[in-house]
Parts: C-alpha cells; structure tokens; sequence
C-alpha cells in the first residue's frame, strides 16, 4: 500500500494533470482542477478550479453556486492541523484518529480506501447518507503542525443512498488532488 501511496504522490505532484485525468468526460465541463500554493505561498495543493475560494479561512474551498453537482455544505480544505496547545507532538497517531479521522471510522461509515506509513496517512470513507471524506495528512512526529488535505463530499439535494452515483464517479479525482499536496 505505501507504495501505491508514494507512486500517486510522485505522478501527481507537479501538476492537476493526474486529478482532471481521473474526472469523466460528462463532468468536465462542471469539475477541474489547479495547482495553486496557499497557506503563506509554503504549500503546493491540487484544488478544484471550478470552486471558491473562502476568504477565511484561506485553504477552503466550496462549489461555485448553481454547481449542482454537489451541496453547498461540500468542502474542500487545505490546512495544518496542531496539537494541543501547537506544541510539538511525540506521536502524531492519536492526535490524527481524533481530530480527523475518528468520523470516518464511525460505526455507520465505511472505509474504502486507507493507506498509512510512517510520515503520512490517506483514507477514504462513504458515511451512509451518501457524503463521502478523502483525508490526506503529511506529518512528522516531533513536530508542532501536520498539514492535511480533505475532501468532503456531499450529494446535491442530500443523497439517503448509501452512494450517490455523481459523487462515486468523482471520488477518484478528489482522491488525486490530495495526493498532490505537498509542503
């Protein structure tokens, strides 16, 4: 698996090349995507090109309004995430399960894809109202701050599907554009 994880990172980092590959032909028009730095100019992040930027915090973006492919609650967020109090973290494992991935491993949800290694961990997850969660974290134990990338995707008009065929289909494009983040 990290090697799955290292080689995506590797081909997708330069661009959005790799993420606009993963959107089908039908959602082109609606979905692409840009390779942008935010956060102080420090990061390079795959985000989608066809979504706003919020003004703050600056890392988040949501759909364009009218985009009916997903809600207005969607999301997409480039961010660094800190332990208690900022300061450096000895073990970022625990930090990570609660602040961000303990929704996704709720009862109810279901993991499709999870990926870890010693600097990183990737996971993708279907809640069963149809939303789906693409958490990507780089991190390094000792420091004060990891830098993560999430996708939360909501169906339009609040799907009760366990999938949301829209969703399903993009959900490989929004997978690559957080592999491309990189610090």
């Amino acid at each position: 698996m990290f090697l799955a994880l290292q080689l995506s990172v590797a081909l997708a980092a330069s661009n959005a090349t790799t993420a606009n590959a993963k959107v089908p032909p039908q959602y082109k028009d609606a979905l692409s995507f840009k390779q942008v730095r935010v956060l102080e100019e420090k990061v390079s992040a795959v985000v989608p090109a066809t979504w706003k930027e919020q003004s703050a915090p600056k890392g988040v973006y949501e759909p364009a309004e009218g985009d009916d492919t997903f809600s207005a609650m969607a999301e997409f967020r480039i961010a660094w995430l800190c332990g208690d109090g900022c300061k450096p973290v000895s073990d970022w494992a625990p930090v990570l399960e609660t602040k961000l991935f303990k929704e996704a491993r709720g009862w109810t949800w279901r993991v499709d894809r999870e990926e870890k290694s010693a600097s990183q961990r990737f996971l993708t997850a279907h809640a069963p109202n149809g939303t789906v969660v693409i958490t990507r974290v780089l991190f390094k134990n000792g420091e004060a701050r990891a830098l993560y990338c999430q996708a939360r995707l909501i169906p339009h008009g609040g799907s009760v599907l366990a999938h949301d065929p829209v969703v399903d289909r993009l959900v490989a494009s929004f997978e690559e554009a957080c592999l491309a983040l990189t610090k």
